[in-house]
């Protein structure tokens, strides 16, 4: 797990919540961040700013788990020219870049169905193309937002004959009980021509009688 706060910020200056990248691979008890990890943060600022510069300070701990956990904590702060356009940094352009396409976007092209009902052991989590022929999409994988599903166990993935996928949760034991959605993140496998990872988020809602 990983906290950070701003503890420092010119009264000008407005921050905006942070935007939490991907997850990692089973098995895990929890969802959590692989590293190395970028968390966005946008800083907006006044069409005027006579400052030269600005200074950003943050107070990050976290726990790093293995065959044990550990915690740890650390300021950090960084100093920024203040000018009258941006000026990306070469040394951190492709990291950015990263970033920006890990974090979860809307589901595009798809219908998101539960079949079941709330507190069910399983779930049979039901994706469904929105047009013919189907979006190209592999090894389906969901994590949980809120620990309701269980992110160590195995997900069969089903694939019907329309294109449809039925992927098959299993509640965590620690469930919080009493939820009518099911929010997190849906993890596809990348394709030839982007081989990078896809994320979207969605939060579905349970079937009162399924």
């Amino acid at each position: 797990p990983l906290l950070f706060s701003i503890v420092a910020l010119p009264a000008v200056l407005v921050s905006m919540p942070a935007v939490w990248p991907n997850v990692v691979e089973p098995p895990v008890v929890f969802v959590m961040l692989a590293l190395p990890a970028l968390l966005v943060v946008e800083i907006k600022a006044p069409a005027h700013l006579s400052a030269a510069s600005v200074t950003l300070k943050v107070a990050a701990t976290w726990m790093a788990c293995a065959d044990g956990c550990y915690p740890g904590n650390q300021p950090l702060e960084v100093t920024l020219p203040v000018a009258e356009s941006p000026a990306p940094n070469p040394a951190t352009v492709a990291i950015f870049a990263k970033a920006k396409a890990e974090i979860p976007a809307p589901l595009d092209g798809w219908s998101v169905q539960l079949l079941a009902d709330k507190d069910a052991k399983e779930v049979r989590l039901i994706l469904k193309p929105n047009s013919q022929p189907a979006p190209t999409v592999s090894e389906p994988y969901f994590f949980s937002a809120d620990g309701q599903i269980s992110s160590e166990r195995p997900q069969p993935v089903t694939t019907h004959a329309d294109g449809s996928c039925e992927i098959l949760l299993s509640r965590a034991n620690e469930s919080p009980s009493g939820k009518t959605t099911l929010p997190g993140v849906l993890k596809f496998a990348g394709t030839p021509e982007n081989p990078a990872p896809r994320y979207a988020e969605i939060a579905p809602a349970y079937l009162e009688n399924p």
